[in-house]
């Protein structure tokens, strides 16, 4: 999420508890994970891109131990989900909204 203040353009961290970032904190960040900079990185994300990164970054932190049943059971729905997102949109609206997942 960005913004811009003056002349400067601003992002507002989602992950690290809305900390505010400008292109270079953005472009640490990138190289902190092993990724090569791109512009593209600072471009706006559709509200389904951005679900379906939490919901990877959930899977990576489930991944990392050795999870137990229930963590495999909501890895499995999370992988449902995603799936869902991407080719019924709209099932994967109305299966969130009826199990009380909120996004």
């Amino acid at each position: 999420m960005g913004f811009t203040s003056g002349e400067t353009r601003h992002y507002l961290d989602v992950f690290r508890k809305g900390r505010l970032l400008d292109s270079e904190d953005c472009r640490h960040i990138a190289s902190s994970y092993g990724f090569a900079w791109k512009k593209d990185f600072l471009k706006p994300l559709e509200p389904a891109q951005v679900f379906t990164r939490i919901l990877n970054n959930l899977s990576n932190c489930h991944n990392r131990g050795q999870p137990d049943r229930s963590y495999r059971d909501t890895l499995s729905f999370q992988e449902r989900i995603v799936h869902l997102m991407h080719q019924q949109p709209h099932i994967a609206s109305h299966l969130l909204q009826t199990t009380g997942t909120n996004v």
